[in-house]
């Protein structure tokens, strides 16, 4: 590589791990294990997850760190996941954090390190390029969220430092390959710049949560010298969040929420149990009514056989789904609630035709 010196500040990925697992421990204590793994690279993703349930994890919350979603990134870090987990015989639950690309903590961040660039920089750059990974074009037109998704974030990043839309633009960057890409491309676009006056530029890259090969080699030098030989003069790169703390705060604050989300499920389980359960008791009084022979008593039997429903039902439905599948046990009982409807409401429609004949 052109620039030696530039891994010599790369930031630690062990330095961010540990800086969210002291965040964590201060939080949850010894309840909660953090560590990391690379897609393609050591530690995998195979070997870390295979350590995390022989220290006992049962439940564990994938964090794909890229902020926008596309199927090359996000989806084969989930992926391999995945197929990781295929090979134990004793698999925890997984739960895979979703895209954060319009998190309003990572907004703020990412105007934060642009507005401190800024105040910090000895020249005042006439233009700001947003630079995200490149994919090929094939992907937005088959659907990938990718594209759109950069394109929103450099809005809220807009809209955040509160800039007019002639003062910054999105690119994209690391192409290879003979197919079109999505563009533009960003080692055009400096240039470009450069060549219609705008000598003093900065660029950041929110599409990377820490600095790498595509930022300390490809924009720091390639793209640095695209400009430059352009007629560019300054060209400041704003470095990723790496392990800034307004980054592991973000962090830390979308961990806790995907932690906190199945307990609050859990418990709003309990809550709609209880307003099914409270049904109940209007029941009595409607089949008090429509069959005024029935005494207090046999009327309460209503809810009685409400309740024998929990008992009678809970342990079939557990061997069904321990036998072959929750979506299996699902699929029965919603067939199960359909019969049973249509032929209460045929019940119903043939009790209403012998009372209009009796009337």
């Amino acid at each position: 590589f052109k620039q030696k010196t530039a891994y010599e500040i790369m930031p630690s990925l062990v330095g961010s791990e540990m800086c969210i697992r002291d965040r964590l421990n201060i939080a949850y204590g010894d309840k909660v294990l953090v560590d990391f793994c690379m897609r393609y690279g050591n530690p995998s993703t195979e070997s870390v997850l295979k350590k995390m349930v022989s220290q006992g994890c049962t439940k564990i919350l994938f964090f794909p760190l890229y902020p926008q979603y596309a199927a090359p990134t996000t989806a084969t870090a989930n992926d391999q996941m995945f197929r990781s987990l295929m090979k134990l015989n004793w698999q925890p639950s997984i739960r895979t954090v979703p895209p954060y690309f319009d998190n309003s903590d990572f907004i703020k961040a990412i105007s934060k390190s642009i507005t401190t660039a800024y105040e910090k920089s000895k020249f005042k750059p006439q233009h700001l390029v947003i630079s995200y990974h490149g994919v090929p074009e094939r992907y937005l037109i088959n659907g990938d969220p990718y594209h759109c998704q950069c394109q929103k974030t450099t809005r809220l990043i807009r809209e955040n430092l509160k800039w007019k839309e002639s003062e910054l633009t999105t690119a994209f960057q690391s192409k290879f390959g003979p197919e079109k890409w999505v563009g533009p491309a960003t080692v055009d676009l400096v240039a470009s710049l450069a060549k219609s006056g705008k000598k003093n530029i900065a660029i950041i890259a929110p599409s990377f949560s820490s600095d790498c090969v595509e930022t300390l080699e490809e924009i720091c030098g390639e793209i640095s010298e695209s400009f430059t030989e352009a007629g560019g003069k300054n060209f400041l790169y704003i470095p990723c969040l790496n392990h800034d703390k307004s980054h592991i705060d973000m962090i830390f604050n979308i961990v806790k929420k995907e932690l906190l989300f199945p307990f609050i499920i859990i418990t709003s389980l309990f809550a709609l149990w209880g307003i099914a359960n409270d049904l109940t008791n209007p029941m009595v009084s409607a089949f008090k009514k429509v069959m005024p022979e029935l005494s207090n008593v046999q009327a309460s039997l209503v809810q009685f056989a409400f309740y024998f429903g929990y008992f009678f039902m809970a342990l079939p439905a557990a061997l069904f789904i321990r036998k072959y599948s929750y979506k299996s046990g699902i699929i029965l009982g919603l067939s199960l609630y359909a019969v049973s409807y249509t032929h209460l409401r045929a019940h119903e429609t043939r009790h209403d035709l012998v009372c209009r004949l009796l009337l």
